[in-house]
């Protein structure tokens, strides 16, 4: 973990993790342990870092994602399972199994909690979520899993027979494993991406996700999303240095940036009530306001 905060009110919760050495890179890769293959796993990247706020009130969680391949070929794929089968908007442009694999070109997922082991809290609501990608702008949602497709990777399912062979339908079991996962993978490749999703947790009264628009700075610096009242910004590679200006909507909206200098001072300008100094948080983050629609500016003052 290398920031974690949240709000004396309780209205947001952040935190920020680095991955990277979950994954094969140059500073560890492992080794196949198979005698008929004693070669050395390939170094893959060598940055992942996932930032996260939640904010409680509206049920809305941001994912942002930061990661470096060492080599453009290598696919990036940004990774949800469920349960219930998901329902992709857009329309299918590549089928590998159709029913069960296939590529999609839209950017909003809805998932029910359906066809499980374990029964929901509550049958006749059992709880719904949504999905909304943001970036990588030009993407492509693969949805993968159904009955014989559970466990499938590189062309072929790979069920572990520990769990599957335990089970007995209808009856509960400790361990859930979902049927169906959603892969989310930029269209073009590239060493770095960042990855910028948006989920809706509701119950099955919600047909439609609320509505949500991603925020761009001036210059390209930071990157976020505009929802339910909020506006939450992130560095797109890091902590932000220099002045960061981006456009407000319109009505009474909190503001939370984070990947700021910790315990820097910022000139806030456009901030409900008019300009203010404002101090960021141990672990970078800065919260405020705005009244109406218009450009807000973040000036470090040291």
């Amino acid at each position: 973990i290398t920031a974690f905060a949240r709000a004396a009110d309780h209205s947001w919760s952040y935190v920020c993790g680095d991955a990277t050495n979950a994954y094969n890179n140059p500073r560890y890769s492992s080794t196949s342990k198979a005698k008929s293959d004693r070669r050395k796993n390939t170094p893959k990247i060598d940055l992942y870092t996932r930032s996260m706020v939640y904010l409680p009130k509206a049920n809305n969680l941001l994912l942002f994602d930061r990661v470096n391949a060492l080599d453009p070929s290598y696919r990036k794929a940004w990774l949800l399972h469920s349960v219930g089968k998901p329902q992709v908007d857009g329309k299918i442009v590549k089928a590998q199994v159709p029913g069960h694999v296939e590529d999609f070109d839209g950017d909003t997922v809805k998932i029910t909690w359906a066809g499980g082991i374990i029964p929901p809290p509550d049958p006749k609501d059992p709880g719904r979520l949504f999905m909304r990608t943001f970036l990588p702008a030009e993407h492509y949602i693969r949805r993968i899993g159904g009955k014989g497709h559970e466990f499938w990777v590189a062309g072929k399912n790979r069920p572990i027979k520990r769990y599957t062979n335990s089970i007995t339908p209808g009856t509960p079991h400790p361990i859930e494993v979902g049927n169906w996962r959603i892969e989310v993978s930029p269209a073009k490749p590239a060493k770095f991406d960042n990855f910028l999703h948006l989920i809706n947790i509701c119950d099955t009264r919600t047909e439609k996700m609320p509505p949500s628009r991603m925020i761009a700075s001036d210059g390209g610096k930071m990157v976020g999303v505009t929802m339910a009242g909020w506006v939450v910004m992130f560095g797109r590679k890091g902590e932000v240095a220099g002045p960061v200006s981006y456009a407000a909507p319109a009505g009474k909206v909190e503001h939370l940036v984070v990947d700021l200098k910790r315990g820097g001072k910022y000139r806030v300008s456009g901030a409900a009530g008019g300009a203010a100094t404002l101090t960021a948080g141990k672990e970078g983050t800065l919260r405020f306001a705005t009244a109406a629609a218009g450009a807000v500016k973040l000036t470090p003052l040291q």
